[in-house]
């Protein structure tokens, strides 16, 4: 009886992780990252990432290493980097999303545009007005935001 249980068991487990398993790491090296989200071992360029697991032999032969769940930014995303040409206005302290098993923080996009208060000044950009916030800019803390001109 004990037998047929743990056969059973096993046999779940592995249909369970082939269900849930992102791409190995050959599959995400001829992914469509003009599509929205592949799983991916590194973050290309001009890219963001909004989710990291942290799997055995997927990234790394015979061993452990994250892969991230790659995006195109655009306004409005929450995402776990901050890609080049685009500025954010709120961050949030999340466990198990952007870090696998502890905290890290994730940030709304926004392409910076006049009129838009974000959490910090992109570079071709000024600010008219500064005000102090909770729990914006900074998880559980005070921070400034800008209004961007």
């Amino acid at each position: 009886m004990t037998r047929k249980l743990l056969a059973a068991l096993a046999g779940a487990a592995l249909a369970f992780g082939a269900l849930t398993s992102p791409a190995t790491a050959t599959e995400a090296k001829g992914a469509d990252f003009s599509v929205q989200g592949s799983w991916a071992c590194t973050i290309p360029t001009g890219k963001t990432y909004t989710r990291a697991q942290n799997n055995y032999n997927v990234c790394a032969p015979f061993g452990w290493a994250h892969s991230f769940y790659v995006e195109t930014p655009y306004s409005g995303l929450s995402a776990c980097l901050i890609p080049s040409g685009f500025t954010y206005s709120r961050a949030q302290n999340n466990y198990n999303l952007c870090a696998p098993s502890g905290w890290a923080h994730s940030y709304v996009l926004q392409v910076p545009r006049s009129g838009l208060w974000v959490c910090f000044v992109p570079a071709g950009f000024s600010a008219s007005r500064t005000q102090r916030n909770y729990n914006v800019c900074a998880p559980n803390g005070w921070a400034d935001s800008y209004l961007l001109v």
